[in-house]
């Protein structure tokens, strides 16, 4: 009887394991889309500009325990390696947005950048970017 007793004490103790947040180095990108706010879609039918603001729609694969972090997005200028944009979220909920623009009209060259995703000191994904000249309107 002390047997059955002390079982059934120990397991009041343990937490249902469905309802415990995933752990940080559970928490993974299920999907990433970058969109320039103008064509969306899943086919872009224009290229990105130094003129637009891109916006990174991130999708985790579990909502993330309290301490994980931020998300953060950093937008790399690969020519020279500085940072021309970053953006950065609370990781409270499953999805996070975020917004990418240049603080001023030369920030954001044309040429090939790197999207980095990261959620506190994790590396979700990268992505390289190109920017390009805005099309001249006729």
């Amino acid at each position: 009887m002390l047997l059955f007793l002390l079982s059934a004490v120990a397991a009041c103790g343990k937490a249902d394991p469905s309802h415990e947040p995933a752990a940080a180095g559970a928490v993974s990108l299920q999907s990433l889309t970058i969109d320039s706010g103008d064509a969306h879609g899943p086919v872009r039918t224009k290229p990105l500009t130094v003129q637009d603001v891109l916006t990174v729609e991130v999708m985790l694969s579990a909502v993330p325990t309290a301490d994980a972090g931020q998300i953060q997005a950093r937008f790399i200028n690969l020519a020279t390696g500085q940072v021309a944009s970053t953006a950065s979220e609370a990781a409270t909920t499953k999805q996070a947005k975020l917004t990418l623009s240049p603080k001023n009209a030369r920030e954001w060259e044309p040429g090939r950048y790197v999207l980095e995703v990261s959620i506190g000191n994790t590396l979700l994904t990268t992505r390289d970017i190109d920017i390009n000249e805005p099309t001249p309107l006729r």
